[in-house]
């Protein structure tokens, strides 16, 4: 198992979990691509910056979609989980019934998203396992520890990859870096 990688020190201490987004569930999804700023010096960074959660599910030719947008204060994407094939649906089920429900008419969000497209940071990909870590002060922060996927995983992260040049709205305007095995 690799190493945790401990929450950045660097980054002030915020109350976790702000954004109702509980810290055990997201240690019960086993492995996840976790999409960060590439100005963020650690990629838990976007976590301990994000005020609002938003799930996203959907059904496209390519098959189901589902990813975790963390917001900031201002309402940018400054953190993303994506489920995988490796991921415990049964978990990312759970932990989507814990958010708080919000729900748009049919096309509500495009324009959204479509305004928005220009102004995405452009992301670093990596796969990720979370794990809450108690602190002594009774709270409980969040870690995370680099994972190897499958070739199932591997496959589903390059097609995420791959829509960016579709120019799919959703995803990031690009990737950096990248953490799992080939």
């Amino acid at each position: 198992m690799a190493p945790l990688l401990a929450a950045n020190p660097s980054v002030p201490a915020t109350v976790v979990g702000i954004h109702r987004c509980p810290v055990e569930l997201l240690g019960a999804l086993g492995p996840v691509l976790c999409l960060h700023a590439p100005s963020d010096p650690h990629p838990l960074t976007g976590w301990r910056r994000a005020r609002k959660v938003r799930a996203q599910v959907r059904l496209d030719s390519d098959g189901p979609h589902e990813a975790l947008h963390f917001l900031d204060a201002d309402g940018r994407d400054c953190w993303r989980l994506y489920l995988l094939p490796d991921s415990d649906f049964h978990a990312w089920e759970r932990l989507l019934a814990s958010l708080p429900v919000h729900v748009d008419g049919p096309h509500a969000g495009q324009g959204r998203w479509r305004g928005k497209r220009s102004v995405l940071p452009h992301w670093q990909a990596c796969a990720l396992r979370l794990h809450p870590v108690p602190e002594p002060a009774g709270g409980i922060q969040l870690a995370a520890a680099e994972v190897l996927l499958s070739p199932l995983g591997r496959s589903r992260v390059q097609r995420l990859a791959d829509q960016r040049s579709r120019g799919h709205p959703d995803d990031p305007s690009a990737w950096g870096g990248t953490a799992w095995a080939r």
